[in-house]
């Protein structure tokens, strides 16, 4: 009897113990969800491509033809501190305007309800992350950066035509990404010397909102194109001429201009 009873009293206090700690567990956060929106605007307005329309601060008349970039490790700012860092899913989002898919990132991550301040993101791709063979399928795959220049993927392409000094139509690659550090003044990879990060944080302003249970909040998100060309830098193509893969002052200058890039168009 002593051993039954022993045995009981064991069991007993097994129950009471599991269910002790299953009190302790933290609730469930009450969240709701994100869909983020992406468009490209030029002076003011939606962004129209294959028409030279468009004059820079320099003087340029250009066209863009294609518009493709990388965010990565988005964050949601509270005023108290807090952040929600968006990971679980994807932690770095492809956007390309010639594929309507990519203009809209449904995040997969809960988001817990509340006020937030601000929101801010990676452009381009962490040093840390940014590794040849991160992506094995397209179109993010077709985003690479040659190896000898640094490797990983491209931060940025946009790509164009601008109108030169005698009225020639010249082809553009606005392209960011790793740039290189070259002994002397010979631009040859057998002469890089190191490489720079050029990806950079971006702090998207008017960007508050508030989000309730079960609630799903969408947010535009706009790349002003004019801006990577006018501040601080005025970027005059027929200077940098129309590839800034290998120019590192040039990829500096377009990084500096890069701060007010984005803004944030609707929240609904």
């Amino acid at each position: 009897m002593k051993g039954i009873s022993y045995f009981l009293c064991f069991f007993v206090g097994l129950l009471l113990s599991c269910k002790k700690d299953s009190s302790t567990e933290p609730p469930e956060q009450d969240t709701g969800k994100i869909i983020f929106e992406f468009a490209n605007y030029a002076d003011g307005l939606p962004l129209q491509t294959d028409t030279l329309m468009y004059i820079n601060q320099a003087g340029n008349h250009y066209m863009v033809t294609e518009v493709k970039y990388f965010i990565s490790d988005v964050t949601l700012h509270k005023s108290d501190g807090a952040q929600t860092v968006i990971n679980k899913w994807k932690d770095i989002f492809y956007v390309d305007n010639t594929i309507p898919s990519t203009l809209t990132w449904q995040v997969y991550d809960d988001i817990p309800q509340g006020n937030y301040d601000s929101i801010s993101f990676t452009f381009g791709i962490n040093e840390e992350k940014n590794k040849t063979f991160l992506f094995v399928n397209t179109p993010e795959v077709n985003m690479f950066w040659p190896t000898v220049l640094g490797g990983g993927y491209h931060y940025m392409q946009i790509n164009g035509k601008w109108k030169d000094t005698v009225d020639f139509i010249n082809n553009f690659n606005f392209h960011l990404g790793i740039g290189q550090i070259y002994k002397g003044n010979v631009i040859d990879v057998d002469s890089i010397t190191g490489f720079v990060q050029n990806y950079f944080k971006v702090n998207l302003p008017a960007s508050s909102f508030s989000i309730s249970k079960n609630e799903t909040k969408n947010i535009q998100i706009i790349m002003n194109i004019e801006s990577w060309f006018k501040t601080p830098n005025v970027f005059d193509f027929n200077y940098w001429g129309g590839d800034i893969m290998q120019k590192q002052a040039a990829m500096q200058a377009a990084k500096e201009n890069g701060f007010d890039v984005f803004s944030i168009g609707c929240i609904y």
